[in-house]
Formats: structure tokens, sequence, C-alpha cells
């Protein structure tokens, strides 16, 4: 009975193992997503993310602190949008209905795209563990920063790494340019760096 209880959590782990390394983690990439907003206009963040950093806002009209939360998020907003951040929101669509959304939306003066996840698929694909959620990522796709219950505090110093930093690619190593001569009594191979980064 042991055994066949050990092979059962074993085969569970499995089977979650795969979902919990899609979960969307500080250091990881942004995945990108295509959809409609509320008021009909397309989101594509595949053409946004490598360009300008993205911050994802998740809420609903029913958790009990988002009101509040997008108020502070319209500051940030405010603030940083001018200079390249780029704001997405998601209602998680969770017993929550458009109406009630966009009926929010417009007495808070949220602005930026919103996107209403009525299957709740984007936050699955997320992986958003509750309502109120920001994911924050920099310019190259890097998720920076993923707070929950609150709002991030972006300053000068941490919006300029998000604009400008660039993760370790292993694509993006330096390329050695391989020159063969040929030489009397043996081929020598010289390497040169290119300098391309």
């Amino acid at each position: 009975m042991k055994v066949k209880s050990f092979f059962i959590l074993c085969l569970i782990f499995a089977m979650l193992l795969p979902a919990a390394s899609w979960a969307v983690k500080v250091g990881g990439t942004l995945p990108a997503f295509k959809g409609v907003d509320m008021k009909g206009h397309p989101v594509d963040l595949s053409k946004v993310i490598g360009k300008k950093p993205v911050a994802l806002v998740f809420w609903t009209t029913w958790c009990p602190d988002c009101r509040r939360k997008l108020s502070e998020v319209n500051d940030l907003v405010k603030k940083w949008r001018h200079k390249g951040l780029v704001f997405v929101g998601i209602n998680a669509g969770m017993n929550d209905s458009q109406e009630k959304a966009a009926a929010l939306m417009k007495e808070l003066k949220v602005d930026y795209p919103t996107v209403f996840d009525k299957t709740g698929a984007l936050s699955e694909k997320y992986r958003i563990k509750k309502v109120f959620c920001m994911i924050v990522a920099a310019k190259d796709g890097t998720v920076m920063m993923e707070y929950y219950d609150t709002v991030p505090i972006i300053d000068d110093n941490n919006f300029l790494v998000l604009k400008t930093y660039e993760r370790h690619h292993p694509d993006k190593t330096p390329q050695k340019k391989v020159e063969k001569k040929v030489t009397e009594p043996e081929k020598e191979t010289k390497v040169e760096d290119t300098g391309k980064k």
C-alpha cells in the first residue's frame, strides 16, 4: 500500500511540475498574448516586448482592495506612460461581468487598454494566484517585479533599469569569426573577436 501511495504522489508531482515551470517568475520571460480590449481595440504584447517595458495589472470589481489599487496605478500611468512604460489591464473575469468592469473603469478613469478575461485563460497563462496583482517586465521581456495586494514603487532608478535591462541571452554571445590561414607545413586557425555584443 505504501508503494502504491508513493507512486501516486510521484505521478501527481510529475503532472504538476510542467505547470509550475510555466509560471511567470521574477527573472523569467513575460509571455506575450493577443486579445481585444474592452473598447474593441487589439492588444498584442508581442509588438511591445523587446521595444518597451510592460506593466500588467490584474484586477476584478469584487476585489476589496482593487478600487484603491487601480487609483494608485493611475498615478503610475500619469508619471511613466509618456516615458515609455506600457500598461495593460486584465480584469480576471472570475465572477465578474464586463458591464461592472467597464463601469468601474469609467468611475476611476482607467484609460489604458484593459482586457476582460472572461474564461480566465490569461490569469491561468500568467499563473495569477489572486487579485490584485501587478507584473512588471523590462524592455527585453524579463519579469522584474511581481506584486500581490500592492502597487510597486517605480522611481527614476528602477525605471531606467526597466527601460535598458538586457538579460544575457545565449544567442547574443559575441560571435567569433574564424579565419583559416594555410601555412607550411601545418594548418593554423586564427580566431578574431568581431566585438559584436
